[in-house]
């Protein structure tokens, strides 16, 4: 254990709570559980709404169905139960099934999935007969495979200790919240949307007119993966006498051809006063505006007065492919309006009234929008939206894959039954369906979007596994529904109801900035709940029904909606508010569930869907919160972090609430006083504060809050440093020597930063330092730190200073699956020229250990054997296909591994070991975004040095701090000082710090300024400098950012057979690009001839010989000297020089009938 400074005045209770909350429910353990709940709820119920498969014979072939001389008519299959068991494999010549464990997968590139089965009854019954012939019970049917998450239920390491984490090859600290395939690791990067069965009113510019929409998507859980949108439009324009006139209310749906007057709906749906229709629309008669939108829509509509014309006209304009005769449309209509239209609210006949609510409570919000008396609906806040986790888009996928298997066998059996086959389920199910779906899905990251037949892309991504906070923020990212295409600025900006639901500083820059964002520290994503039937019965109940409202008292009742779905009316929301908080403070309903008043529209929400993002508070009672001494002691006896969670949500010490139930809270700061003021209509009145708030540094994500003092610096800077935390090197992980990752860095000497932050202990970084505490001083020297340039101590980085190791792992395996060619690793064949080499392979042809190699060298020796179809084995052609070092790389052999994978092949992975010391033009950074690229290293005798000896190890320019208001910058190095002398770490949490005077004391008590400023002395002549010196320790960051990997030169190299131009790229040898740019600038300079020294001479010059006369280009035989043209016998012939491309061009257009002539004229 160390020593720890606290510099700011947070209790106690608040550190616990932190930390029990995190470490009780992080985001990683979330994406655990809503894949738990994929695996226990959603792949049941995904089997239950399948309601099995029911073949009807048809006549014509009947004939053939018979089984045991009987006729038969019904062919039917019953799902029952769906369960999984833990992945297991089979090694080569081996039928007996091994646990496979994730380590295992990576290192045989395997998938780790986990198999599914199913128990099912077959039945077959006769014709005219209801009962079954025979019924068949068939338990554990394999159908498939699903990838199954790490440390998740279906896992083999599922609540496995630290020590046998150790055992089993994996990092003690890793966990889990990802897939792996083929060998990869995979993460599913959660989507927003907008919610399901929630009204929406938006406005939209037309020309000269404002179109109203009002829409709402229907979901109904009986569908799973459809969605039914619903359009309100109202049209308000402008007259030639500048009179406004509104156009009249359509709906539009998808299920209709045509856009409908909303009166005719309905009046289809059971409403027929036109005053009731009004007054439900506009809960009053009294107000003249709102009846002059409504007058339109009764205009519209008339003609249509009856239920019975409504559903004929509807019936007539639904869409379909053939024509709906006259007798068909009521019914046709009646259908659509019971099972396709709001189907939220109800699939039967005695739902048409509960629709016809709903959508007059849609019109409402339109009118009041219209109107100016509500706020059009922003879609950008986060209360409008949902999150899809892994467990969501898990269930999206494996429904899609579940009906296209179970469409595919339905087909299979009934093709069977025709062709007079024994029906059979093991060759009619095709297990691999489903596997190779996922497979396919989290390989290219393409995933089936709810209720869409559209793909979106990047929903699987590879793990960052450059360095564990780069891990950490991966598997708390969330992906917006805009597309980083768009030009729209509002969804890039942060939104005000992001505090504590998203980080407002880790994002990316450039095209995708503020699309992809990150959870805040403590924030949580729920998962669906449903509310127990006896309190959703006694909330019934106390209901008013449809069919019992009193119209004279519409106005003032409160709507109830659970999940977007209308109950009912109610006299008295508070007293249901006030009912479901208590039994939820009580544990009688799940934590996640929500219940929002809003006093405005006088509606009540209860939501228990998946999806909503909420953040803990502390729960105050008389301005004072639950969190006392027993509790503390309580807590301290557990020693489960999940159970001290739930204790702490069952004592009333800490809820969960999303932003639309903050908004009827009045939540108190830490340092606010105990009551607040407002003033509404000159009066001014107190209100008690309801919560508390946990910890304002809780509104960062899990990079943003390992910066010390964040708060003091500029917010593009924090940006920055979010990005650069995730690319700097450290440690990744502790079991480095048995993963074989493509690229691993590793930092050879690492620390704990002296100032660091409450976050970074809670999330584990300190077991995992990304830098090194250095000293760095703030001035100008030599001018070699100019802009952003570093000078660096090369004492320091002989010593070791950023020392980096990195390990590259290159693959190859014999592949069998082509019949007329095959590989084998054999030990390569070497010339006279290189036979010094051979000693440095072993005999099935991999590198020996610590044998050094550089770029195009072999790595592992193979050979391929080609063959045609009809030749024998002797005519095999054999060609080299050794596996070689990159270009540009060189080191040492670390490691080799030979493994077979699940089909037998052969794989041999090495690892290549290269240690890389600072140099000039590598990249660094500060934990506050002050970035720099070396620009020069100083032996340390030339190095400045203070008057007690100290000499930094980095300089850096002072004009880096004013124009980026890096304060915190500063201040850490001031705080660093006094950790270093007096051998503690200090905290330096943002947000809620305060600078004590006693360590201006302090060091003061050891000869330092308290300014930080120290009289310095030249390391070139030994003079003191003019003015001090701001130096200090300051925790810098090598980035992954290498020279190495960056700088090319080329005098030769290989070319492009085809345009006979230098190829493209670094790894290639390839040409340095001139481009159009590049030519320009040269132009501007009048330099012609070392343009086409460049473009030509350098490139792809070509002598060819052209006829004078024509212009076309003629032959030659230079060896005789003979040149002629077809053309013009007596012709002179010229010798002209042009870069290849260009003949190219020429030889392309005359291929199209198109003669190009050159003509050619005498040098001036």
């Amino acid at each position: 254990m160390f020593n720890i400074i606290k510099i700011h005045y947070m209790c106690d209770d608040f550190l616990n709570t932190i930390s029990i909350l995190y470490r009780g429910n992080n985001h990683i353990l979330q994406q655990i559980r809503s894949f738990n709940n994929f695996l226990f709820f959603e792949m049941q119920n995904i089997i239950n709404k399948s309601r099995g498969m029911i073949i009807i014979s048809q006549k014509k072939y009947r004939k053939y169905q018979i089984y045991n001389n009987v006729e038969i008519d019904n062919f039917s299959i019953k799902l029952k139960r769906i369960f999984y068991t833990k992945p297991t494999f089979k090694e080569l010549n081996n039928e007996k099934k091994k646990v496979l464990t994730p380590d295992i997968s990576r290192f045989k590139n395997l998938n780790y999935f986990c198999n599914l089965f199913l128990d099912l009854t077959k039945e077959i019954s006769q014709h005219q007969n209801t009962n079954a012939i025979k019924s068949e019970s068939m338990e554990d049917f394999w159908i498939g495979k699903i990838p199954a998450m790490i440390q998740s239920h279906a896992c083999n390491l599922h609540k496995l200790n630290r020590e046998f984490l150790a055992i089993k090859g994996e990092c003690p600290y890793d966990k889990g919240g990802y897939f792996i395939v083929n060998g990869n690791e995979k993460v599913l990067v959660a989507q927003e949307k907008l919610i399901n069965n929630k009204v929406y009113v938006f406005k939209k510019n037309e020309r000269n007119n404002i179109k109203l929409i009002a829409q709402c998507k229907s979901f109904n859980n009986y569908f799973y993966n459809q969605g039914h949108m619903v359009y309100l439009s109202l049209i308000d324009r402008y007259s030639n006498t500048k009179i406004k006139r509104w156009s009249s209310i359509y709906l539009k749906t998808a299920l209709l051809r045509y856009e409908i007057p909303i009166m005719i709906v309905l009046r289809a749906l059971g409403f027929k006063n036109d005053k009731d229709i009004a007054l439900y629309s506009m809960l009053t008669l009294k107000n003249m505006k709102k009846n002059e939108i409504l007058y339109e829509s009764f205009v519209e509509s008339s003609g249509v007065e009856t239920e019975y014309l409504a559903l004929e006209f509807i019936g007539a304009r639904k869409f379909s492919r053939k024509h709906i005769k006259k007798h068909e449309r009521i019914l046709v209509a009646n259908e659509l309006l019971n099972k396709k239209f709001l189907p939220h609210m109800g699939l039967s006949i005695f739902s048409k009234l509960k629709k016809g609510f709903f959508l007059a409570y849609m019109i409402n919000r339109l009118i009041n929008v219209s109107l100016n008396s509500k706020l059009q609906d922003d879609k950008d806040t986060i209360g409008n939206k949902r999150i899809d986790s892994s467990g969501f888009l898990m269930a999206i996928m494996f429904n899609n894959l579940f009906l296209k298997f179970f469409k595919d066998t339905k087909y299979k059996i009934i093709k069977s039954i025709r062709q007079k086959k024994i029906i059979s389920l093991d060759l009619a199910f095709d297990p691999f369906q489903i596997n190779n779906g996922f497979l396919f899905a989290l390989a290219t990251g393409n995933w089936n979007i709810e209720g869409t037949l559209d793909e979106k892309t990047g929903v699987s991504q590879v793990l960052n596994r450059m360095s564990y906070l780069g891990n950490l923020s991966h598997l708390a990212r969330l992906n917006a529904s805009y597309t980083s295409s768009g030009k729209v600025l509002d969804v890039r900006r942060i939104h005000v109801s992001y505090w504590g639901f998203i980080c407002p500083c880790e994002t990316p820059e450039g095209q995708t900035c503020g699309i992809v964002k990150n959870f805040a520290f403590l924030s949580y994503v729920t998962n669906e709940n449903k509310i127990k039937d006896s309190y959703l019965f006694l909330l019934i109940k106390y209901l008013l029904d449809f069919d019992k409202v009193n119209k004279n008292c519409y106005y003032n009742l409160s709507k109830v909606f659970l999940n977007g779905r209308l109950l009912g009316f109610s006299k008295n929301c508070y007293l249901i508010m006030k009912y479901f908080i208590n039994i939820r403070r009580k544990d009688l309903v799940y934590f996640e569930i929500s219940i929002v008043v809003n006093k405005n529209d006088n509606e009540i929400h209860l939501w228990s869907d998946s999806g909503r993002l909420k953040r803990p508070l502390f729960i105050l009672k008389n301005t004072k919160y639950f969190f006392n001494f027993y509790h503390l002691k309580k807590i301290n006896q557990i020693k489960n972090h999940v159970y001290k969670f739930e204790y702490i949500l069952e004592k009333n010490i800490v809820e969960y609430l999303d932003h639309e139930e903050i908004q009827n809270c009045l939540i108190k700061l830490n340092n606010e006083s105990n009551k607040k003021i407002f003033i509404n209509h000159y009066n001014i009145f107190q209100k008690m504060y309801t919560h508390l708030e946990i910890h304002n540094s809780c509104i960062l994500g899990v990079n943003a809050a390992q910066i010390p003092f964040s708060n003091h610096n500029q917010s593009p800077r924090n940006s920055y440093q979010s990005s650069m935390g995730k690319q700097a090197i450290g440690m990744s992980y502790l079991n480095n020597n048995v993963r074989w990752d493509t690229q691993n860095n590793l930092l050879v000497y690492f620390q704990r930063p002296l100032v660091f932050t409450l976050h970074k202990k809670l999330v584990n970084s300190f077991s995992f330092p990304s830098g090194l505490n250095t000293i760095v001083a703030i001035m100008s020297y030599t001018g070699f730190n100019q802009e952003d340039s570093l000078i660096m101590n090369q004492g320091s980085i002989e010593r070791g200073l950023f020392k980096t190791i990195i390990f590259r792992v290159y693959s190859d395996k014999e592949d069998f699956s082509n019949p007329y060619m095959s590989n084998k690793f054999v030990k390569p064949k070497y010339t006279a020229k290189s036979m010094k080499s051979v000693n440095h392979f072993d005999w099935d042809g991999t590198r020996k250990l610590n044998n050094f190699i550089k770029g195009g060298d072999i790595i592992v020796g193979k050979i391929s054997y080609i063959s045609s179809k009809n030749s024998n084995i002797s005519d095999k052609l054999e060609t080299d296909s050794s596996l070689r070092l990159s270009l540009g790389n060189s080191g040492s052999v670390e490691s080799v591994m030979v493994t077979y994978d699940d089909s037998g092949c052969k794989i041999i992975k090495t690892k290549v070991r290269t240690i890389r010391n600072p140099m000039i033009g590598d990249k660094f950074s500060s934990l506050h975004g002050q970035k720099g690229i070396v620009g020069m290293t100083f032996n340390e005798s030339f190095m400045p040095f203070t008057n007690n000896s100290i000499i930094p190890d980095i300089i850096m320019n002072p004009h880096a701090i004013p124009s980026r208001m890096t304060i915190g910058h500063l201040i850490e190095t001031v705080i660093a000082k006094v950790a270093a002398t007096s051998c503690k770490f200090v905290d330096g949490t943002s947000i809620i710090n305060k600078f004590q005077s006693s360590f201006l004391e302090h060091l003061n008590r050891f000869s330092f300024e308290h300014t930080g400023l120290e009289i310095t002395n030249n390391g070139f002549n030994g003079n003191q400098l003019s003015n001090k010196i701001f130096i200090g320790p300051v925790y810098y960051q090598r980035l992954k950012h290498m020279v190495v990997d960056k700088y090319f030169s080329r005098a030769r190299g290989p070319y492009e057979t085809l345009t006979r131009q230098p190829v493209e790229g670094r790894s290639k040898e390839g040409g340095l690009r001139f481009g159009e740019m590049e030519r320009d600038c040269v132009l501007s300079h009048g330099a012609a001839y070392f343009l086409k020294e460049r473009l030509v001479d350098q490139s792809d010059v070509y002598r060819i010989h052209i006829c004078e006369k024509s212009g076309l280009i003629g032959f030659s035989n230079l060896k005789n000297q003979l040149f002629w043209s077809k053309i013009w016998i007596n012709s002179k012939i010229c010798q002209i020089f042009i870069p290849y491309a260009c003949k190219l061009l020429l030889q392309e257009l005359m291929s199209m009938c198109i003669t190009p002539r050159i003509v050619i004229k005498n040098k001036i």
